[in-house]
């Protein structure tokens, strides 16, 4: 990858095969000379990275090195964070202060960045730097969650209400900058939903991936609550224009396609569970201009997945193979919550219909594998030890289990949320390194999704943060 195309700090050394080992590193760097010295910085990424460093230079025609060892044997700070259920008022506000600060400090600041003004999707603890700005669709929960934020007293941010909207305004122009905008394009309104960014792909780069279920959610959580609280029209017409392809790309394939690559110029051939959230943009499309052709296609798009992708167990396959047909299951905590999520926007837009059943059902057997601390494994039926906790997972089905009472006045949903919303408040970060704070922690097979290939290394992620702050507010609504 050229060094210019890297965002700050993505630099990734990959060694093939796996039995080989690394025994010595370098980089050259040539410094210049300024009045006869120079100045030189060097910030390990790791508080644990031993090495040396050596400067060359001439003197008097011949060269000299000067040689400096460099050992950092300070192991990571360690913190022990008291348990706590308290769902009180104060410690959930608490809570979300601090969950939306880490939101605030997520932001890319790089005007070289072509996702400047959206977020980095992860902060790593271990290497403490952010990475992958560029998963754009996963920075909407925060736009709603900040401004949502704007509607509760006493949370004392760093920000003030207009500040807020304005990180959320960014974020959102951000989302509409990406789009591809060629009227005979297929995937023509649609943003850019991710740099794919993997070993196996051409030159170690990334692979420029469009989807339209991603920009759905992008928009049912960020362009249109934007549209609601600042009357940009743009947002408005934006999600309109994307929900015409949409309209295009189900009348042409029935279930569309995980992905448009942009790169090769074709769809993949695969589609997966998650691609169940789409209906999250699509319903509220229709809550905002109530049109019933929007209603219409909510339905539609939700009918198309649970026909190739649904469970008698009401767990959702993992994904539908154009030509081998269905991927099985994986229990994956977050995928199926994304399907979770894209059943209960559907049951808000067609209320009728069959879809509050099935998200019961899902929940259901999901609270059979919730774990007694309130967490769900990454892989739902395995145990923490194998898979790891999933943090993601269980923000996200915390705020789901609260719509799902929300939606059907049952308590045990309720109980399983506020048990998943005390778990996140426990796995709260708060220890030494002030750029995590707030964060949920997460350390299990795929702690960084698409960031470096960090699996087992401890992270946080901005849409965690995200789902976490909207269950707070759903706490803090029932406590009124």
């Amino acid at each position: 990858m050229a060094p210019h195309l890297l965002e700050d700090w993505e630099n990734s050394l990959y060694v093939e095969p796996a039995t080989v080992k690394v025994q010595d590193f370098y980089f050259l760097q040539e410094v210049p000379l300024i009045n006869g010295q120079f100045r030189y910085n060097i910030e390990p990424l790791s508080e644990t990275w031993s090495g040396t460093v050596e400067v060359s230079y001439l003197q008097n025609s011949k060269t000299e090195t000067r040689t400096q060892k460099i050992d950092f044997t300070k192991k990571l700070s360690v913190f022990t964070k008291p348990k706590t259920d308290d769902l009180s008022s104060k410690n959930v506000k608490l809570s979300l202060k601090n969950a939306l600060e880490y939101i605030i400090r997520s932001q890319n600041h790089n005007p070289a960045s072509p996702t400047y003004g959206s977020l980095n999707l992860f902060y790593d603890i271990e290497a403490q730097t952010y990475r992958s700005s560029h998963w754009i669709w996963g920075a909407g929960p925060a736009i709603k969650a900040l401004l949502e934020a704007t509607k509760i007293q006493d949370l004392n941010l760093s920000k003030n209400t207009t500040e807020l909207i304005n990180i959320a305004d960014a974020i959102g122009q951000n989302g509409l900058s990406l789009r591809i905008m060629d009227t005979k394009h297929p995937v023509y309104g649609v943003p850019i939903s991710r740099w794919r960014r993997d070993i196996i792909l051409p030159d170690f780069g990334y692979q420029h991936c469009v989807a339209t279920s991603d920009a759905n959610f992008l928009s049912g959580w960020g362009w249109l609550p934007l549209y609601n609280f600042t009357g940009k029209k743009e947002y408005l017409d934006a999600a309109k224009l994307l929900a015409a392809t949409t309209d295009t790309l189900m009348k042409k394939y029935g279930l569309i396609p995980q992905d448009f690559y942009i790169d090769e110029n074709k769809f993949s051939v695969h589609t997966i569970d998650e691609s169940g959230f789409g209906t999250e943009g699509l319903a509220e499309l229709f809550a905002v201009t109530k049109d019933p052709y929007y209603q219409k296609m909510t339905d539609r798009y939700m009918k198309e997945h649970i026909k190739k992708l649904s469970r008698a167990d009401g767990l959702w396959e993992r994904g539908w193979h154009k030509k081998t047909g269905v991927q099985t299951s994986i229990k994956m905590t977050r995928g199926l919550g994304w399907a979770m999520e894209g059943l209960l926007a559907t049951h808000r837009a067609v209320p009728t219909g069959e879809y509050l059943t099935l998200a019961k059902k899902m929940a259901d057997q999901m609270l059979l594998w919730q774990k007694k601390e309130g967490c769900w494994a990454f892989i739902a039926d395995e145990t923490i030890e194998k898979a790891g906790a999933s943090e993601k997972g269980t923000a996200l089905w915390s705020y789901l289990l609260y719509q799902t009472y929300k939606a059907s006045s049952d308590k045990k949903y309720l109980n399983a949320a506020r048990k998943a919303l005390t778990w996140c408040i426990n796995n709260q970060y708060d220890g030494p390194d002030l750029q995590a704070k707030g964060g949920l922690v997460g350390v299990n097979l795929h702690s960084a999704v698409g960031a470096a290939f960090r699996p087992w290394y401890p992270v946080t992620c901005a849409y965690s943060a995200a789902f976490f702050s909207l269950a707070l507010m759903e706490e803090l609504k029932l406590g009124k």
